[in-house]
């Protein structure tokens, strides 16, 4: 499969060839991979990959998802940049009494991450230490809200490879650093998994 995608990719083909060798390439080996293995679809979403998780590894994972988000917020390499101060900007102006409004900026962006983080202004204050810390706040929700959703459908085991996915992967961490109002996809793409199991 990996030698199939890779020259389909990357590989000077014609339309024709792509389409052969994606043909054999993929479907043959795929049909033979659920003919041979005892390939059971249906029990794949219960299967315990191991017994069970120490109590201290999930202590662990958590020191270790809390620094690598909260670690050294306010010395990333730039500024605030123009979206990241925008946003700031009118979350400072709502926690000083500015009237709420449904959509802010000229792309009519949504409010959740402007009101919420005027209210955490409101009680904590307004600095770039503040701001960097909610939006670590934002990424840190997203480890238990991934073991809650994955909970739903998997078993146990598969829930905390999710949620150790979550903790340590680039991704959710990097978002974690900027404060976008994109920062809240993952977290709410999770809470939406939830309520659907």
């Amino acid at each position: 499969f990996l030698i199939t995608n890779t020259v389909l990719s990357y590989g000077p083909l014609s339309l024709e060839e792509r389409l052969l060798l994606g043909a054999v390439g993929l479907l043959i080996p795929l049909f033979f991979a659920i003919k041979y293995f005892n390939f059971v679809p249906h029990s794949l979403d219960r299967i315990e990959l191991f017994p069970s998780v120490p109590f201290w590894f999930w202590i662990l994972i958590i020191i270790l998802a809390i620094a690598a988000r909260f670690s050294f917020l306010t010395s990333l390499f730039v500024w605030p940049n123009f979206d990241e101060s925008s946003q700031a900007y009118y979350a400072i102006r709502l926690a000083q009494g500015d009237p709420l409004q449904f959509f802010y900026f000229n792309g009519q962006a949504p409010p959740l991450f402007i009101w919420s983080l005027a209210l955490f202004f409101k009680i904590f204050g307004c600095s770039i230490g503040t701001f960097r810390f909610f939006c670590s706040l934002i990424s840190l929700s997203a480890i238990p809200l991934a073991y809650g959703a994955s909970r739903c459908f998997f078993s146990p085991s598969f829930s905390f490879l999710s949620s150790l996915l979550v903790a340590v992967s680039f991704w959710p961490i990097f978002v974690g650093r900027f404060g976008f109002m994109t920062g809240m996809i993952l977290p709410a793409e999770l809470v939406v998994l939830w309520l659907l199991g």
